[in-house]
């Protein structure tokens, strides 16, 4: 019993002592240098696609990624400045309406659409210039392919086949390459000539592309979305 006890005292006294000493060595370490944060490519979404679709050089990806940094932070900039006036032109409008004021809300309008039109200009800017570094084979390209997914999107109903979707691209990249430079001109005539030639396209695929039953599932309605449950209320402090 006593040998025991001698036993644990010594145990305490070994602790006791080597605990600080530890802890001391342990805080003489140094500390682990931090691993810097990963930066996040912004080739990502549409733009990952393009550089998909259009097999960019790495050249092109790098610059690229420059104007798109570049935009980023010319709208930041810019939404930042007109931070107060937008708010404050939409809290005019918003009073405006609830008074029925005409005149008022005409005025307000116009001034929100002002102050937004500054941030749609760069955005408009930077697109060209993205559009820019493409050569003229992939711009083609690319417009080719626009019009192949809006296309797509339309017919999502009919859930084509990929031997459907193989037809559907021949014949959007066809009816791209008679469209020629209107399919890429912001002008209204053109943008006429691309909506007509659209519905055009459409309409012969849906006659010689889809089968009877995707025929008529493009007539169905939609079903709708369900609506999100609500949020219960916070409970009552007793």
């Amino acid at each position: 019993m006593k040998r025991l006890r001698y036993v644990l005292c010594a145990l305490t006294a070994f602790l006791l002592t080597a605990g600080p000493a530890f802890a001391q060595n342990e805080a003489d370490k140094p500390a682990k240098p931090k691993r810097p944060a990963k930066k996040r490519s912004l080739l990502r979404g549409e733009y990952a696609i393009m550089a998909s679709v259009l097999e960019l050089t790495d050249a092109q990806k790098a610059e690229l990624e420059k104007l798109l940094a570049e935009s980023s932070a010319k709208q930041a900039e810019q939404a930042k400045e007109n931070k107060a006036e937008l708010a404050a032109a939409q809290e005019k409008l918003k009073a405006a309406r609830k008074a029925k004021d005409r005149d008022a809300a005409k005025a307000a309008t116009t001034k929100v659409r002002e102050l937004r039109a500054a941030g749609v200009a760069i955005k408009a800017e930077y697109q060209a210039k993205i559009r820019a570094l493409m050569t003229p084979e992939q711009q083609d390209k690319w417009a080719q392919f626009g019009l192949y997914r809006s296309v797509a999107r339309r017919l999502s109903k009919a859930k084509l086949t990929d031997a459907q979707k193989d037809q559907v691209r021949k014949m959007a990249g066809d009816t791209a390459k008679a469209l020629g430079k209107d399919l890429t001109d912001p002008g209204k005539e053109a943008k006429k000539a691309v909506t007509a030639a659209t519905k055009k396209l459409q309409a012969e695929i849906t006659e010689k592309v889809l089968t009877p039953e995707q025929r008529e599932a493009m007539t169905k309605p939609r079903t709708p979305k369900k609506p999100k449950p609500e949020k219960a209320p916070p409970a009552k402090e007793s």
